[in-house]
């Protein structure tokens, strides 16, 4: 595993497949191996692997001088060559080159040059003839443009391995972060990262060093988020300054201008700047140029050039460059959607006022960008005489998808008061409370507002639509059947949220209501209704719903067992927010697709996800949230075999009040770690009080979802009949399957049991299915049919492979397929396995201690083992 200290390996990092192709060329007596690629991609060490690799092999070799560094004729080979040799006589060049470099027995000179393109014309003839005549093997780096017309004579596609390096993209970026760190990364810091990299290998492993040694860089529960901005290294400012060190004057003017007001157009700059000063930028790497319709874009090359500019920038100059920027934009004429936007950023950031139509013209752009923090930059900026209702609404929705409750309700408090019209007071008290629902804490103040603004509306609607929004708030603060029914006796309002039309963000709450209680195929069908209603809407969405409706619609999909369908929609939500200003919505979206996962099986990538959902609850402070990302969190944890990682995300869950929504699962990680630790009866028992407590409370799929649990360590017989009963009571075929699955458990009947894990495997369910598989290999085991045992112990472990390296306790029991255990001997197998003393096992199981130390005497009889450590290693536990 690489270190982050050991910068210069990074881009080695897996170069297997290049390493192969290397060794590949060279052994077929190929003529060289070509590694393309633009700089900071980590060519040059490629090559020097290769050489390396090359003398490992038994070759000789030499690396030339960086070509071009040397001055005069084959400066870059003269070290290499015969001081005796007639530099100016071509043919005993050759033979000095050849004697010089010429093969040990049957190999040959193995010759390293950096940048290939920059060889003087000497050495490349020479080089050219070395190849032809077969005496070198050539590694050569070629940087990106029109190769020299000199190369001609060494490139020979027919006899060349051409290898093309790219900059890193974003996944490329997380998956190296992830080896180096030796950990899951953060979303937003494999962002960060990337974005300030620009892709480039070079600047990225300084950036990284230089925060991990700030201690900006920390891991938190196995998960490595950056703690404050990434500070900028004294080496990556002196290797800029060094390249500024060329520039003329205007030059780095116009640098100073990107880096303050960018990305600007080239009309923009040629007002500052001639044709020949953005040229010479172009070509030194330091802007990119774009297309952007039919303009053409500038900006600076790297995110971290423009930070370096803007910190070392006098306060003056900065806004003297913004002033004199936002003039020339006037005199142009704000024509473009984003002009309007630019210029009060502008005038904003250079300490000046802008004028109210200003700001809210620039408002109405950021907000269809959904760029919630540019949205209250500006709209604080209004003066408190030109704060209208409407600009209070979308001020105060803004704060609320930033999870800034008190500034939020401050904004949708004022607008309420200020509302003239019935229809104004009413919408303003669904905002409000809305906000005031993103914390669990403040659900009766919600209902006080409620309940007040009720008084006051003598309208049907306006009436119909507060009752409505109470119900809803009950939905989702924990009583799902309650809301759900107090909604079907608002006939007028329950068909404005059916319509999705005349309150969106309402339907797609109550399509989670329906959810909850069962009735997931209306769950669908309605937040599909919604989605469908905001991808026709054209800048009249309310703050925050498109980024909120993938976390309605991912979830809707997962109670209803569509759970390919929940991850694609939820996967693409992360992609679409991955850059965005909505932290909230981004929060449920990882949840619901971490939960979508967690059922999936696919364990490792859930782990994933509920850490990135704890980090942006810690951040925001969403404690509803929070609480169930750290159940998932250390539920996925236990079953990965990372105990400490459990406890803790399990202990910090504890100290959060409880969260309402999806009552029951928040205990879903206690039950877990008690289950890691071996304490499988006190498992059973939390989830049996976690599924009363689902119940209770009408969530019909989260009790389903825990009672399917309690099955799986061991609680079958004692879940069966209920979850029974929930399948005639669910849609949607997951609840069925698990009924069906816990029914085969407690019946030990192996046909079904493997018919239930084809069930589960057609719905995504592959753990569930790998582990009825296993359950399958240890009743066959059992009745002595041991190929069949196999063949199903074998199936199990192909299910369960893509799952992340999972410890359960039914795939644990995969050794029955050697020598059969009764599911009690497995029970108390799986508990002296965690090295639970015999006398704690009878504690717990209701048993005498004799009985105990009997079944573990069968038990290691039947497995042929001597010890607890050897019964352990035998059950991998």
């Amino acid at each position: 595993m690489p270190r982050i200290s050991d910068l210069d390996r990074w881009p080695l990092i897996d170069r297997a497949e290049e390493l192969a192709a290397f060794t590949k060329t060279l052994r077929r007596r190929g003529r060289s191996f070509m590694i393309h690629g633009p700089a900071g991609v980590g060519k040059t060490r490629l090559a020097e692997e290769c050489l390396q690799q090359a003398i490992a092999l038994g070759h000789q070799g030499g690396r030339a001088l960086a070509a071009g560094a040397a001055a005069g004729p084959l400066g870059c080979l003269g070290h290499l060559l015969s001081a005796h040799a007639d530099q100016h006589d071509p043919v005993a060049r050759l033979i000095a080159a050849t004697k010089a470099l010429g093969a040990q027995g049957r190999d040959r000179f193995v010759l390293l040059v950096d940048h290939l393109e920059m060889l003087d014309s000497a050495s490349t003839l020479l080089v050219s003839q070395l190849l032809e005549t077969g005496v070198i093997f050539l590694i050569a780096t070629v940087s990106p443009g029109p190769p020299a017309q000199a190369l001609s004579g060494i490139v020979r596609p027919d006899h060349d391995c051409r290898v093309d390096l790219a900059e890193l993209d974003r996944d490329r970026t997380e998956h190296l972060l992830r080896r180096v760190l030796g950990g899951f990364v953060e979303a937003r810091t494999v962002r960060e990262f990337h974005t300030l990299s620009q892709g480039n290998l070079t600047l990225l492993s300084e950036l990284v060093g230089g925060a991990k040694a700030a201690g900006a860089l920390r891991q938190d529960q196995r998960t490595w988020r950056l703690t404050r901005p990434i500070p900028r290294t004294g080496r990556l400012t002196e290797q800029f300054d060094a390249r500024l060190a060329a520039l003329d004057a205007t030059a780095r003017d116009t640098l100073d201008l990107l880096a303050v007001a960018g990305p600007l157009t080239t009309g923009d700059l040629a007002e500052t700047a001639s044709e020949t000063v953005l040229i010479t930028l172009e070509a030194a790497h330091l802007v990119t140029v774009r297309r952007h319709g039919r303009r053409t874009v500038m900006d600076l090359a790297h995110p971290a050039h423009a930070e370096i500019l803007r910190a070392r920038m006098p306060v003056l100059r900065e806004r003297a460059l913004l002033t004199e920027q936002a003039a020339r934009l006037r005199r142009r004429g704000l024509r473009r959607r984003e002009d309007p936007l630019a210029l009060a950023t502008w005038h904003i950031r250079a300490g000046g006022g802008a004028d109210s139509r200003l700001l809210l013209r620039a408002a109405a752009v950021a907000r269809q960008d959904e760029d919630f923090p540019k949205v209250t930059m500006l709209l604080r900026a209004l003066p408190e005489a030109r704060r209208t209702g409407a600009a209070l609404l979308t001020l105060g929705g803004a704060h609320a998808v930033l999870g800034e409750v008190d500034e939020a309700e401050e904004a949708f408090s004022t607008a309420q008061a200020m509302a003239a019209t019935e229809r104004d007071r009413v919408g303003a008290c669904l905002a409000r409370t809305a906000n005031l629902l993103g914390n669990g804490e403040r659900l009766r103040q919600a209902l006080a507002v409620n309940r007040v603004a009720l008084k006051g509306v003598e309208g049907a609607e306006g009436r119909q639509l507060l009752r409505a929004n109470e119900a809803l708030m009950l939905t989702v603060a924990g009583s799902p059947s309650a809301g759900t029914a107090a909604l079907e006796r608002l006939p007028h309002a329950r068909r404005m949220l059916r319509d999705g039309d005349r309150w969106p963000l309402g339907s797609a709450v109550a399509s989670a209501g329906l959810a909850m209680v069962g009735r997931a195929g209306e769950a669908v069908e309605l937040a599909e209704r919604v989605h469908a209603r905001q991808a026709r809407a054209t800048g009249t969405a309310s703050s925050g719903l498109s980024a909120a409706l993938p976390a309605f619609r991912t979830f809707a999909l997962t109670e209803a067992g569509l759970l390919g369908r929940a991850r694609k929609i939820g996967e693409r939500g992360v992609a679409d927010l991955s850059a965005g200003h909505a932290p909230v919505p981004r929060l449920w979206l990882f949840f619901h697709l971490a939960r979508c996962e967690w059922l999936a099986g696919r364990i490792d990538v859930a782990f994933r996800l509920y850490a990135e959902a704890a980090c942006l609850g810690r951040s925001r402070r969403q404690d509803r949230a929070l609480k169930l990302a750290l159940s998932g969190l250390a539920a996925c944890a236990a079953v990965l075999g990372t105990e400490d990682a459990a406890t803790s995300a399990a202990a910090e869950a504890r100290t959060l009040p409880g969260p309402g929504f999806l009552a029951g699962e928040e205990r879903l990680g206690e039950a877990w770690v008690l289950a890691a630790r071996g304490h499988l009866p006190a498992a059973r028992r939390v989830l049996h009080e976690a599924a009363r407590s689902a119940r209770d409370s009408g969530h019909l799929g989260s009790e389903a979802a825990l009672l399917t649990e309690s099955a799986r360590l061991g609680g079958a017989k004692e879940a069966a009949h209920r979850l029974k009963e929930l399948a005639a009571l669910c849609e949607g075929e997951l609840t069925a399957a698990r009924a069906h699955f816990a029914a085969a458990l407690a019946s030990r009947d192996a046909q079904l049991l493997l018919a239930v894990s084809e069930e589960l495997e057609t719905l995504g369910a592959v753990l569930l299915a790998a582990e009825a598989s296993g359950g399958a290999a240890e009743v066959l085991a059992r009745d002595g049919q041991r190929c069949e045992a196999a063949t199903a112990a074998a199936r199990a472990r192909t299910l369960a492979e893509p799952c992340g390296g999972v410890r359960t306790p039914v795939l644990a029991g995969n050794a029955a397929t050697v020598a059969p255990l009764t599911s009690r001997e497995r029970e108390i197998a799986l508990m002296a396995a965690r090295r639970i003393p015999s006398k704690d096992i009878a504690e717990q199981l209701v048993l005498s201690r004799r009985t105990i130390d009997n079944h573990l005497s069968h038990v290691y009889a039947k497995l042929g083992v001597s010890s607890r450590g050897e019964l352990s290693a035998r059950l991998s536990v």
